[in-house]
This record gives structure tokens, sequence and C-alpha cells, in this order.
């Protein structure tokens, strides 16, 4: 596997990269994240609740003309890319979208990925107020991250976070 070393980059990229307490998040280049993302998109569950990744990418860069809180990053724990996680803006909501490789979930990562993300959006962005997830009902394993990362259910599919 091939692992890239990340942790000086933030002056090359300024705000392309994110430092998190656990993680480093670098947005999406194709250049450098194409592995991890066919990776992702191989995964059956991943393809189930989330589609086409590159279709996902495309539109959150044309959103990310009009609001550049639009992001799609991909995730690193102790140096090795493990997901991804992104924002949209869209249907007047700011919506989180993620996920874990098969061989690093079931290790609470994926709640968090979440839990810091979120806190680090709400510090970063003082007019965001809540945070979205659309979870579809069948997919037990979202629902245990969001309720472990702090969100709250509102009705069959979807939960939120509010700024505190």
């Amino acid at each position: 596997m091939l692992v890239i070393s990340i942790y000086n980059c933030y002056n090359l990229y300024g705000d392309n990269m994110l430092n998190l307490d656990n993680f480093i998040l670098e947005e999406y280049d194709e250049n450098f994240h194409n592995n991890i993302l066919n990776r992702l998109q191989a995964d059956n569950n991943t393809k189930k609740y989330l589609g086409d990744l590159k279709f996902s990418i495309m539109m959150i860069k044309k959103r990310k003309l009009e609001n550049n809180i639009n992001k799609f990053y991909i995730a690193y724990y102790n140096n090795y890319p493990i997901g991804f996680i992104s924002i949209t803006y869209k249907d007047k909501s700011y919506q989180i979208s993620y996920s874990i490789l098969n061989e690093y979930r079931n290790q609470n990562l994926g709640s968090l990925l979440l839990q810091e993300f979120s806190e680090a959006i709400f510090e970063r962005y003082y007019n965001v107020n809540e945070l979205i997830l659309k979870i579809e009902n069948d997919n037990i394993g979202s629902k245990k991250v969001a309720d472990l990362a702090g969100y709250e259910q509102i009705d069959n599919n979807t939960f939120t976070q509010r700024r505190k």
C-alpha cells in the first residue's frame, strides 16, 4: 500500500488540509487519492448508501464555486488513508457524508472522525449552526456512528447536531 506523507503539506496546500485531534484531512485530489477512492467505491455498503463517489466529488466541486464550505476530504489516521468525509451545502442545509474502509470499521474511527469534523466545522464557520446527516433506515452502522458522535435523530433518516 502506498502511503503519502502529509504532515508538512499545510503550507503547500493552505485551506486544502484540516488537522483534527486524531486525523488529518486532505481535500480530495484525483492525482493523489484515486487509489483510496477506488477502494471505497468497491465497497458494497459505500456503493449502496452513497452511490457514485466520483459524481459526488464533481457535484461538490461545482457547489464549491458558490460556497467554499463544500469539500470532500480523504481522512488519514496514523498516516494511513482510512476513508472520507465531506460537507455539502444543499437544500438549505449543511450535510455531512462519510465512509470508512471496511478494514477500519468497528474501531470507533467513524464516530471519532465525525465528532472531530463536526466540531471543526462549527469552530471554522460561524454561520453554520446545524449539521445534517441523511442515513438510510437500514444503515444501522451509520446510525450508531451518528449517535456516538453526538447527533440526534429527528426522523427516520435524518440526524442533526446543533452548535452548542
